[in-house]
């Protein structure tokens, strides 16, 4: 071949180290690709479990909500020493956070928005600024970003409602009737309509003159 076609070797040499690199450079891409994906992978993984474990909190307050006297001693004492209204506020108020916090995760709910709508209201009263204070270390240690941001805002406000004063008062509890004691309540109430109905009915009918064989 080299006869024939009067090669040029060292040109031909130099072509095959050419081709060498850009392969050695394209192999290092490919790596780097897979290596990208893989930890993009890895974030969404942890992602989706930081997900679930802030859904579970979030159905954990539902369920205590449903039966406070069952559910609440498990968690804390609270249910005890604050009774069952004011440990189902404290509760409420971690609900209202969990949702205010999803909404600004997935942009349904911006800062102005959260200041302004959520916690300036939420730290009116003692029951939400003592949820805030017994919790607020937790929330501000959170490991993704848009948490401790979401925390650094509450916790702003949290400090404005302290520096304008004191909390408002709770109104009065008035409970709402019981489904017996209603049902109780109710049931002579439709006995004395339907009985009122009757007694009506047979008034018109006897007022009716029967007819005769006269009439006919």
């Amino acid at each position: 071949m080299d006869r024939w076609f009067q090669l040029d070797w060292p040109r031909l040499s130099n072509i095959g180290q050419a081709y060498g690199l850009a392969s050695a450079i394209f192999s290092i891409l490919a790596v780097v690709g897979v290596a990208v994906s893989l930890a993009h992978q890895s974030l969404g993984i942890v992602v989706q479990r930081d997900q679930d474990i802030s859904d579970a909190h979030a159905r954990l307050p539902s369920l205590v909500l449903s039966d406070p006297q069952t559910f609440g001693p498990v968690l804390s004492d609270k249910a005890q020493r604050l009774g069952i209204v004011e440990y189902e506020r404290y509760v409420s108020v971690t609900l209202v956070l969990r949702l205010a916090l999803s909404g600004y995760e997935t942009g349904h709910t911006n800062e102005y928005s959260l200041r302004n709508e959520v916690t300036r209201g939420l730290f009116l009263r003692s029951v939400g600024r003592e949820h805030w204070r017994e919790s607020r270390t937790f929330w501000l240690s959170a490991s993704l970003p848009h948490h401790r941001q979401f925390a650094r805002i509450a916790d702003e406000e949290y400090q404005a409602a302290i520096s304008r004063g004191p909390a408002l008062p709770i109104p009065p509890h008035t409970p709402a009737p019981a489904p017996a004691a209603f049902r109780a309540r109710l049931a002579p109430a439709l006995a004395a309509g339907v009985a009122g109905g009757l007694i009506g009915v047979l008034a018109v009918a006897a007022t009716r003159r029967r007819p005769s064989a006269t009439d006919s």
